[in-house]
């Protein structure tokens, strides 16, 4: 029934199916802009990547750029970069930057000898949690964040930390 009515109207009114014609027309026309936009923040988001200089290579460089969603400046993704032990193209790599959890007060009381005398290293687990946290302050999604926990663990087992690295048990039979 509706359809013969639209077909009345527009026998009434020609301008009707001129106007429905040009509304067809604005909704494709702002699909492309959408398009275009989507596609512009792609290209931007790749090209700030690409300068960076980060290397995407690496296990640590492909969850970066899968996981980051901040500023996009070459600079931005460095800093980032820096700061879970991505390596670098063109530079010495880094190591994440891991606060104290108490490790070496442990190492002392069992007697282990600690890696690195003099230096205190925090537990990565507790550092990957309160840099989850931080980007979840910051408004990033739970993604993002999770991300960032797992880029922080990755970061420290690249590095050789055992507390972080998982040696799976044969099973009692």
């Amino acid at each position: 029934m509706s359809d013969t009515l639209d077909q009345e109207i527009q026998e009434e009114n020609p301008n009707l199916r001129q106007l429905r014609e040009k509304a067809g027309k604005a909704d494709e026309a702002i699909q492309e802009a959408e398009t275009a936009r989507q596609e512009a923040a792609m290209a931007k988001r790749e090209l700030a990547l690409a300068l960076s200089g980060v290397d995407f290579d690496s296990p640590q460089g492909k969850l970066l750029a899968k996981a980051y969603d901040g500023e996009m400046t070459a600079e931005a993704i460095q800093e980032a970069a820096k700061e879970y032990g991505v390596p670098i193209k063109g530079q010495e790599p880094s190591e994440p930057v891991l606060p104290d959890t108490g490790t070496e007060i442990r190492r002392t009381l069992s007697g282990e000898e600690p890696p690195n005398v003099g230096e205190v290293v925090r537990d990565p687990y507790e550092v990957a949690l309160e840099n989850a946290n931080k980007s979840l302050q910051a408004g990033a999604t739970e993604d993002t964040a999770m991300g960032d926990f797992i880029a922080t663990l990755s970061a420290a087992a690249h590095n050789g930390d055992q507390r972080v690295i998982w040696e799976p048990q044969p099973r009692p039979r």
